[in-house]
């Protein structure tokens, strides 16, 4: 797992820091994209509910780059409160367009 940083999270209108990493496909990316990848997720994690697709066990997907792409995130890792890491991104995609065979 390779490490973010920290970024403040509001939870139940509290501000809280959250230790941030990214893991699996996440780590694969340049460098160069975390400080772009750890504001997204910051922005993903003080995002309203209505705003994020909750995948069970505290995953959740959340649309990053003007809509056109999302990110795939955890929280509370191994049961560690204020935690959360990133394990799927992608910049430029439509989680919308269907799926059509020429």
């Amino acid at each position: 797992m390779t490490t973010l940083g920290t970024g403040f999270v509001y939870v139940n209108d509290k501000k809280e820091t959250f230790s941030l990493y990214k893991e699996a496909s996440a780590t694969k990316h340049a460098a160069s994209d975390d400080i772009t990848l750890k504001a997204e997720l910051i922005r993903a994690l003080n995002a309203a509910d209505n705003k994020k697709e909750n995948q069970g066990n505290g995953v959740y997907r959340f649309r990053i780059n003007g809509g056109k792409g999302y990110l795939v995130y955890k929280i509370n890792l191994n049961g560690v409160p204020n935690t959360a890491c990133v394990f799927h991104y992608h910049w430029n995609y439509t989680m919308d367009l269907p799926l059509t065979v020429d």
